[in-house]
């Protein structure tokens, strides 16, 4: 123990092994998660299979166990899980080394919504990852598709490439476990300086601070500073402490908000008119809040603000109408020169409520409203029973 405390600047590293298993009902692979939990450090453990009142069963494998989780497989369902991913990360990737390991249900060599949705999340916050094999077993025995992953983000520390462990004699589940090691460790206290000093000094980008209101609040609070006396250790102490402090303060209140990741749904149209009313929306909703968000009716900028968003939406109402009638018109003229799309035309309209069509054309009239709908119709029989049209029909 001596010589380790009189020599502080020996590396002192250690391995932390990982491992990620979908079991597939923990009751059938209870001797392979045994196993890994004595083999590793961490097992990260997906589709138990148990109910919420045998959760406790867990805790008879190992008596180290954390189990609180729920995952949906559906498109909605996963997109917001991977937005709260998104949120952790953002939190925490300036003071903590970050690791997400499981079963995403997706391959990121598929093209799809949901790989699509999932790769634009690892983009956005930097996150790595590693495409080592299949993971995921058919009932034939075949290995299709690689959907457990580790994604990490851990600056300076570099894991181990994921390992696929294809080979475990006693797993009866149709995932393989994946497994990867990270050496960690303070070396010496120069790296403990730099570390700290990566994680706390960050460039100031004082194009994005309201510099007016910085100097205003420091002002502020040096004027009382100033008068403070300096002449003991512990009266410099408290001086600096202060001036720390509201310092501090001020930067946090002029430094811009990160933006919040938003998975808000995405505009089903688009077009020029729809993009200016959006620009012009946002303009305007910026002032308001930095006016501190008044809700006067007299005040100019929150006006501005309402009639924008009320031209926006109008906007984008306006598009939508074009749509419907551009599909009405669709299924129109397929009706005679392509029966099989007007059916699947019709069907897919179907599916979305409130947008059954309320048109009638007789002729080359088009008629709207129940009213003339009906009226189109009694002209519409009126004309068949005519003489006049039967005789030209046969003709």
């Amino acid at each position: 123990m001596a010589d380790q405390v009189a020599q502080p600047t020996e590396a002192s590293n250690t391995t932390l092994q990982i491992v990620s298993f979908n079991c597939k009902s923990i009751k059938s692979c209870s001797a392979t998660v045994r196993d890994l939990i004595r083999q590793n450090d961490f097992v990260l453990i997906q589709e138990h299979w148990l109910f919420e009142g045998q959760l406790n069963l867990i805790g008879e494998i190992d008596a180290n166990v954390n189990y609180a989780a729920k995952v949906e497989d559906h498109y909605e369902e996963f997109k917001d899980t991977i937005d709260q991913l998104n949120e952790i990360v953002l939190k925490y990737q300036d003071t903590h080394y970050i690791i997400i390991g499981g079963d995403l249900n997706e391959d990121f060599d598929r093209i799809n919504k949901r790989k699509d949705y999932l790769e634009k999340f690892v983009k956005e916050t930097g996150i790595k990852y590693d495409n080592e094999g299949k993971t995921f077993v058919k009932v034939n025995g075949e290995e299709c598709s690689e959907l457990d992953y580790f994604l990490h983000k851990l600056g300076k520390i570099k894991p181990t490439h994921k390992q696929v462990l294809n080979s475990v004699m006693n797993n009866t589940s149709d995932h393989h476990p994946i497994k990867m090691k990270i050496l960690y460790g303070i070396s010496n206290d120069a790296d403990c300086k730099n570390l700290t000093k990566d994680c706390t000094n960050r460039a100031v980008k004082w194009d994005k601070v309201d510099i007016d209101l910085y100097v205003a609040i420091t002002n502020e609070q040096s004027d009382s500073i100033l008068n403070m006396p300096l002449e003991t250790l512990e009266q410099a102490t408290s001086v600096l402490e202060q001036v720390h402090g509201f310092l501090n303060d001020a930067a946090a209140t002029c430094a811009a908000n990160k933006p919040r990741y938003n998975a808000k749904p995405k505009l089903n149209v688009w077009s020029p008119d729809i993009k200016l009313a959006l620009d012009e929306m946002r303009k305007y909703y910026a002032q308001w809040v930095k006016q501190g968000k008044i809700k006067d009716p007299e005040n100019n900028i929150y006006q501005q603000r309402l009639r924008t968003k009320k031209e926006f939406r109008r906007q984008v109402r306006i598009e939508n109408a074009k749509v419907k009638d551009t599909e009405k018109q669709r299924i129109m003229e397929t009706r005679t020169k392509d029966t099989k799309l007007f059916h699947q035309l019709v069907k897919s309209n179907r599916k979305n409520r409130g947008n059954a069509i309320m048109d009638l054309h007789v002729g080359d009239i088009c008629m709207s409203g129940e009213q003339n709908v009906m009226e189109g119709f009694k002209q519409h029989f009126r004309n068949l029973s005519n003489s006049r049209g039967i005789y030209s029909l046969r003709e």
